[in-house]
């Protein structure tokens, strides 16, 4: 069973449970300071001895209790609300949306808690919590990065039919990198995305800094000559540290030296060293679970006037209230200016296919600028 509390005024500190008469149990945080608990029953064989009780304790010292919150598991996800929160003489914070639980992998960080609801599952869960969006103060308007990584065909029209209402930048990827030439659907499709005003660029791994050069460039030269309307490279698997500048820094200007190219997107899916920002036209910052997004990094030297160097993928995102939610955060935080949002789940297939509300995001993207 994992536990996360969520949505209210106040962090908390430390969990325990209760099982039928024992005593209290104090839960291990699986991530120190992540506000994410696992408990094992004690009898493996049996599983727990229900009823299950709760004790919260926050930041503040402040304790509430959750008696019998369970007398029966009857799926997969259970939630209760203590229906009273930290600091219960003061006026609750009111949260601009419902709160959202989503299953993620246990080996990936999930973001803070902040109250005394809670979820109990066998399997972990994390949460992703309503964000106020506060006007912008940055005129350039944010657009869609989509990692395009499917055959062409519907979902491409999906994307052709976006662009009219947000800019939008679509990563093509027919085989981990380039075929040795498209087939007739690339070569229709492609002129489709360019007639709709969606810029291309083609997909191409970097291993960290560690894949050959030579290699690189080989992919890079493949899509050059054989793959008609790119605007440039997405170099994924990018490194971030310092002294892979100088290898990036050369592929960032062999891939500008292309005729009519202009992007050169590193994904090191966090924030990288500053030395980057001259290595790429655009550095994907943030690649991760929504439920982490909250706890993601502002650098330094993002501002509002490079705004649009930087890139957020945000997975694992449910439809509905949970998609508005982290779009909202991702705004609120006014400096990515390239967005993406997907239910695909986080792993090895996450954009094999695309997100089931594309429509759905970009008319959201559209309504907040």
């Amino acid at each position: 069973m994992a536990v996360t509390a969520i949505d209210g005024t106040s962090a908390t500190s430390t969990i325990e449970i209760r099982e039928a008469g024992s005593t209290w149990t104090t839960l291990p945080a699986m991530i120190s300071g992540w506000g994410y608990w696992v408990y094992n029953a004690p009898n493996q064989n049996n599983g727990f001895a229900f009823p299950l009780s709760f004790r919260l304790t926050s930041v503040n010292g402040e304790v509430v209790t959750i008696d019998s919150a369970f007398s029966s598991f009857t799926g997969v996800e259970q939630t209760v609300d203590s229906a009273t929160q930290y600091a219960a003489n003061s006026a609750p914070v009111a949260a601009t949306d419902a709160p959202v639980v989503a299953p993620i992998a246990p080996t990936d960080a999930p973001v803070a808690a902040t109250d005394a609801h809670v979820a109990a599952t066998d399997a972990p869960v994390a949460v992703a919590t309503a964000v106020p969006v506060t006007p912008s103060t940055c005129s350039s308007k944010a657009k869609i990065m989509v990692p395009l990584y499917v055959y062409p065909g519907a979902a491409w029209d999906a994307v052709a039919a976006g662009a009219s209402s947000v800019g939008t930048v679509a990563i093509i990827n027919p085989n981990s990198g380039p075929a040795s030439s498209p087939d007739s659907s690339y070569v229709s499709y492609m002129q489709k995305l360019s007639d709709a005003g969606v810029e291309m660029v083609g997909y191409v791994y970097t291993g960290w800094g560690t894949r050959a050069m030579s290699a690189v460039k080989a992919d890079i030269d493949t899509y050059a000559t054989q793959y008609p309307h790119l605007k440039g490279i997405f170099l994924d698997e990018g490194a971030a540290t310092a002294d892979m500048v100088p290898y990036y820094q050369t592929l960032h200007d062999y891939i500008l030296s292309m005729p009519g190219w202009t992007h050169n997107i590193v994904n090191p899916g966090v924030a990288p060293d500053s030395g980057y920002l001259a290595a790429s036209t655009q550095i994907v910052s943030y690649e991760n679970y929504g439920t982490s997004l909250a706890s993601a990094d502002i650098p330094s030297y993002a501002t509002c006037s490079n705004k649009e160097q930087f890139v957020a993928i945000v997975h694992t995102v449910n439809a509905g209230s949970s998609m508005d939610v982290i779009i909202d955060a991702v705004l609120n935080k006014d400096y990515f200016g390239y967005i993406y949002v997907t239910d695909g789940l986080g792993g090895c297939c996450t954009y094999n296919t695309l997100t089931t509300y594309y429509a759905s995001m970009v008319a959201y993207i559209a309504s907040k600028q």
